[in-house]
């Protein structure tokens, strides 16, 4: 999918593929590579002003940062 929408200029989905691979990557704890597909996907999201999946990816993104420094 991620081949087909750089080939095709298919930018949502190549963003969602972003989003997918860095859920997919937290998930494996690989967190540093997850937060970058995440960085991308919100950039892409942002840039398409789509609002509902960059709030979702913002969250994500959130969640990765793990506790708050006190």
């Amino acid at each position: 999918a991620l081949a087909s929408s750089q080939d095709f200029g298919m930018r949502p989905e190549l963003a969602h593929c972003h989003f997918e691979f860095a859920k997919f990557r937290a998930g494996a704890g690989r967190v540093e590579e997850a937060r970058s597909n995440l960085a991308t996907a919100i950039e892409m999201y942002r840039d398409m002003d789509m609002t509902f999946w960059l709030a979702r990816a913002e969250a994500a993104h959130a969640e990765t940062a793990g506790p708050a420094a006190s």
